[in-house]
């Protein structure tokens, strides 16, 4: 276990968190305030937000389900991520970077293998996702329907939508 440092240009590092844990998926808010990270406690894996400018985390979920791999909303104001709460299978949820309100299903699992978001298009419509089968899907945010976007016998991850939205790498 490690704790949770900010590395500036210059090689300059900053403690953020100092209690050593395991921690994964570190990912910057698009307004640059917060850092949201997956936390391993015991063996409950939860969803975190640490706002950079007054020090303070904020835990986001409290399930003993598996709650991991968030993604920030392009307004910096939601966090994704993927759980297996409810009937045990890996969906995606929404909760309020802030911690406020309740956790939203977004996108069901259905019939496709685990679900793993990994970027939210600029204009806030849209998720693109892989699979436990390692295809990448595109989903809705409002509807909550998910497309194939990539489907191969090949492995296909980490979809990311470019800046734009026109692309995905």
């Amino acid at each position: 276990p490690f704790p949770v440092v900010w590395v500036d240009r210059d090689g300059r590092t900053e403690q953020l968190w100092s209690e050593p844990a395991l921690y994964a998926n570190p990912e910057l808010s698009p307004d640059g305030r917060k850092l949201s990270v997956s936390l391993l406690r015991g063996n409950n894996l939860d969803v975190w937000v640490y706002d950079l400018e007054r020090n303070v985390a904020t835990r986001l979920t409290f399930d003993e389900a598996y709650d991991a791999d968030q993604v920030w909303s392009p307004d910096s104001r939601w966090v994704i991520f993927s759980s297996n709460r409810g009937d045990g299978n890996n969906s995606i949820y929404r909760k309020a970077a802030d911690g406020s309100g309740e956790i939203e299903l977004i996108v069901a699992q259905g019939d496709l293998p685990a679900l793993y978001p990994t970027s939210w298009s600029s204009d806030g419509d849209s998720l693109a996702v892989w699979t436990a089968s390692s295809d990448i899907y595109v989903a809705s945010i409002e509807s909550g329907e998910i497309e194939p976007f990539q489907t191969s016998d090949f492995g296909e991850f980490n979809p990311s939508f470019s800046p734009d939205g026109r692309w995905i790498a």
